[in-house]
């Protein structure tokens, strides 16, 4: 506490985080700055959100490869998906992380697929991407879906390359996703069930929420390019 009271200023991304270094004593140097977005190149292509049971669905995720990402629960989730005839596929980006527990949950999330009757319409990309790359790959799918479970973070990064690629986007309840809820489709639960739900839902509904004019403005504010001339005048005013 003592060396962040030296601080000019501690930019935190969420109510949350202030609410924390308040009860720590910490109340005059802290600001809050928002969590930016990728300045989008790819336009997502226009698409017909009510699908029939013939279309063809391209779903994706998108994170490190750690056992908190949920994962294996979306994969058992599109397991259930194929059972009830939705010509569902699934494509898995999430790089290998250097702590210790991903490679075992990789080796984990491959022997699903494996076993998976469905096995040839899921794919797995460990390779580290690109923001450009991950942008385009993520940009080509239906939907974009985060399962994670539990975290300790406050806010996340990956959430924000899928809603800078203008595909919809589904996140479980986790609290990482509480500053970008308006913004996104969410699930009522943790479980496969509650993610298979939720997809039969958004393949079977119009959903304008996806393209709705506010998104096209929280987009607008948070991305890289303006809330990097914020950040520039928040030093410049320091310096004087």
């Amino acid at each position: 506490v003592e060396s962040l009271n030296l601080c000019h200023r501690i930019l935190v991304h969420t109510p949350s985080d202030m609410n924390k270094l308040k009860k720590l004593g910490l109340v005059n140097n802290v600001t809050l700055f928002p969590h930016g977005i990728l300045d989008n190149q790819y336009s997502s292509r226009k698409r017909c959100y009510k699908f029939i049971d013939t279309s063809k669905v391209l779903i994706a995720s998108y994170g490190f490869c750690l056992p908190n990402k949920g994962f294996d629960t979306l994969i058992n989730s599109f397991n259930f998906l194929r059972e009830q005839r939705l010509n569902v596929s699934l494509q898995l980006f999430t790089s290998i992380h250097e702590s210790s527990l991903s490679i075992g949950y990789y080796n984990k999330l491959m022997n699903m697929i494996q076993e998976s009757k469905y096995s040839k319409y899921i794919s797995i990309n460990s390779k580290y991407l690109s923001d450009q790359e991950i942008l385009l790959n993520l940009s080509k799918a239906d939907l974009i879906v985060y399962p994670y479970q539990f975290s300790n973070e406050s806010s996340s990064a990956s959430v924000r390359h899928g809603i800078a690629s203008g595909t919809p986007v589904m996140v479980s309840p986790s609290p990482i996703f509480e500053d970008v809820r308006s913004c996104v489709l969410s699930t009522s639960g943790y479980g496969p069930d509650d993610f298979s739900q939720s997809i039969l839902k958004f393949c079977s509904s119009n959903n304008q929420k996806i393209q709705s004019k506010s998104l096209r403005n929280w987009k607008d504010q948070h991305a890289f390019s303006k809330i990097g001339k914020r950040l520039n005048g928040i030093i410049r005013a320091l310096l004087q």
